[in-house]
């Protein structure tokens, strides 16, 4: 089980990446990396057409301080936002409240951590508004990349498709299909 902080309350942390790998590695080389440091997940996010982060995420009510935790630290916001990406790429964050904006004072500005990923040039991002179900990011994830095909241009019809797979699988408990949201063309 991989040991970065609070792994041990995703059960299927380790298996959502493995199944990620297996669907994209029919259409693309793909990789998983598994117990990342920061510095290298800020390389591979330049290099990757398609990025797909398991971990826990904190936001925070100053939003730059907002962060993915990792390995050995965290990837905050501001960090994030420094950071330059091939026009086209993907991210998916599998993490919760990573599209959540606790920052009161800039109540009609959406500003998160997957908001921080399209500014660094991600054409479009997977977050989560609140808390998920383990079980339910497993399947979402697998249904988004099952539609994707490989191919980042489909990837709001995947998203799409992900959540009425959920929906069907969940149907009187929207709290566990509606925290996903989708950003970008």
């Amino acid at each position: 089980m991989p040991s970065t902080p609070g792994y041990s309350d995703l059960p299927l942390a380790e298996d959502e990446g493995y199944r990620v790998k297996y669907i994209l590695g029919e259409k693309l080389q793909a990789e998983y990396l598994d117990n990342i440091d920061v510095e290298v997940l800020c390389h591979e996010l330049q290099n990757r057409s398609i990025v797909h982060c398991i971990c826990h995420a904190v936001p925070e009510t100053d939003p730059s301080k907002s962060r993915l935790l990792l390995k050995d630290g965290s990837l905050t916001v501001a960090r994030m936002a420094r950071i330059k990406i091939d026009p086209g790429a993907v991210a998916y964050l599998s993490a919760c409240s990573t599209a959540l904006s606790q920052a009161e004072s800039l109540e009609d500005e959406q500003i998160a951590l997957s908001t921080a990923f399209q500014v660094a040039g991600f054409a479009g991002v997977v977050g989560c508004l609140w808390k998920a179900d383990d079980d339910a990011s497993f399947h979402m994830a697998k249904s988004f990349y099952d539609c994707l095909q490989g191919q980042t241009t489909r990837a709001s019809q995947a998203f799409h498709q992900g959540i009425l797979d959920l929906r069907m699988k969940y149907p009187e408990e929207p709290s566990i299909w509606a925290p996903y949201i989708y950003t970008g063309t």
